[in-house]
């Protein structure tokens, strides 16, 4: 009789928990649905009928859609705007467009294709050059066979390929270019109450007195018309009186960050759970139990890379990235970190009225500012970013290559060169430069990006320093000066934005 009594009490607490859990159960469903619902509303009033996944992200469309403008060179006769008549590309092609009908008016125009398809061409060449640069990175890490075969002064390494793969990590400021571009791009597009506004009549003088100074100087070329996505831009997406609310305050900001979190947090987290639970099952040998570090790293701080707070805590990093959970995610830590700070200052400052030319000034001396700033702790802690160089590598690593601040600057000139680009859109859509400047432009771009990734590395005729090692003191590493190095760290990156930045704008 005891037992039966045990047994049905026992039934009657489990029922009734599983009353509880499910009615918790129930709650939480609620809640969740309710704020499912919110959000829509949260997000409405900040671009009415666009969907969110356009804020950081340019509208890819066809470029041959403005139906309007083709409708109108179509009623004139004066050309076509078919895409066979033109080629997209670095250097585009100028081909006489088709006449519609006889007696054309402007036979002599030529077309070409404004296009974003060049970050698309950036993102992939950055990413296979990171899985080349991490390929030997990774296996030097466990040692080679045949190490004079590859690192210098005899190796692999020493040659111009190699130092191709040397400079992998400028592909890692070609995604903060690309980002800084895409987030102000985007937003602008969407905030910019200037985009619905009529010029005024001093304003279309002024732009028409630059138009022709520059075809007199051969900058820009009369019968020549730009089509592309820009088009997208001059589109009335909203109204003019909810453009101007929305370009006004910060009430942009919120649902803009929530988005950016929504949208990467949980893949991030799956990979975070994949690197940290189940990868270090995966394989095995003499030196897999080197995973046990990794494992260990994000025991203790694998909180850090959900808050996005992984390249700052902890506070000491000794090995830089490498002493992180997951330690190649720094970077999305960084990226989070630029986008919420300076994001919503230079738009707002942006978006004032008269407040355009000022904003793009107050960029460049942020980007001045970080450039004497990092030649001053580089005398000051001996910071190298030539990765021979050992203990003064490491150094670098762990105070300049993951901080954000001194990684900012070619996040800050895809902020400008997006600027830049929107103006242009605003103000002279259907101009296009001559074919001698855009050849002569392409080419700059070319040789900066060949100098900084081949030649300004220089030679090595010293081994590599390990990393309790310094030339300063040792027969290692790339035996440069002190002024020499702090110029490498400060000038490579910004050099290399402006680099992409003339890419893009052409």
């Amino acid at each position: 009789l005891q037992e039966r009594q045990g047994i049905i009490l026992l039934r009657s607490n489990s029922s009734f928990r599983n009353r509880n859990s499910k009615s918790y159960f129930g709650t939480l469903l609620n809640y969740v649905t309710i704020l499912m619902e919110k959000i829509p509303s949260t997000f409405s009033h900040f671009d009415a009928g666009q969907s969110f996944y356009e804020i950081t992200r340019m509208k890819r469309e066809d470029p041959y859609v403005d139906s309007q403008y083709q409708q109108r060179f179509r009623k004139s006769g004066e050309t076509s705007l078919d895409p066979s008549n033109s080629t997209p590309g670095l250097f585009p092609m100028y081909k006489p467009l088709t006449p519609l009908r006889k007696g054309a008016i402007n036979p002599d125009y030529s077309i070409s294709v404004s296009s974003s398809n060049c970050l698309n061409g950036m993102r992939s060449l950055s990413m296979l050059w990171i899985i080349f640069g991490h390929t030997l990175a990774v296996q030097a890490s466990v040692g080679y066979v045949n190490p004079a075969a590859l690192l210098p002064p005899t190796g692999m390494m020493a040659s111009p390929l190699g130092k191709f793969f040397l400079s992998a990590r400028y592909a890692v400021d070609t995604f903060f270019f690309i980002g800084g571009f895409l987030v102000m791009s985007g937003l602008l597009k969407r905030l910019d109450p200037a985009l619905n506004e009529v010029l005024s009549p001093e304003e279309e003088s002024e732009i028409s007195m630059w138009k022709n100074k520059m075809t007199r100087w051969g900058i820009i070329n009369r019968k020549h018309v730009v089509i592309g996505e820009f088009v997208n831009r001059l589109r009335k997406h909203s109204s003019s009186e909810s453009k101007q609310n929305l370009g006004r305050g910060l009430r942009w900001v919120v649902p803009f960050l929530l988005h950016r979190i929504l949208r990467i947090l949980p893949t991030y987290g799956f990979v975070l759970l994949l690197w940290w639970k189940i990868a270090a099952t995966l394989g095995d040998g003499p030196f897999w139990p080197r995973w046990a570090t990794f494992v260990a790293q994000c025991d203790s701080h694998a909180w850090t890379n959900m808050l996005f707070i992984n390249n700052l805590v902890p506070r000491y990093q000794p090995f830089g990235e490498t002493s992180e959970c997951m330690y190649h995610a720094w970077y999305l830590g960084v990226d989070f970190q630029l986008c919420l700070i300076l994001t919503p200052i230079f738009v707002t400052l942006y978006l004032r009225k008269g407040w355009r030319k000022t904003t793009m000034y107050l960029e460049a001396l942020t980007l001045v500012t970080i450039i004497i700033t990092s030649i001053f702790f580089s005398f000051k802690y001996n910071w190298s970013s030539h990765l021979w160089d050992g203990a003064d590598t490491v150094a670098f690593d762990r105070g300049f290559y993951i901080n954000p601040f001194f990684r900012s600057s070619p996040y800050i000139i895809g902020f400008i060169t997006a600027q830049l680009w929107h103006e242009k859109c605003r103000l002279l859509p259907r101009v296009g430069v001559t074919k001698s400047v855009s050849i002569a432009l392409s080419a700059l771009s070319i040789m900066i990006m060949i100098y900084w990734t081949i030649f300004s590395i220089g030679s090595s005729n010293s081994r590599p320093c390990q990393t309790w090692e310094t030339p300063r003191y040792e027969s290692c590493g790339s035996g440069w000066s002190k002024s020499r190095l702090a110029a490498l760290n400060s000038f490579a990156r910004p050099a290399w934005g402006f680099g992409l930045a003339i890419m893009s704008l052409l």
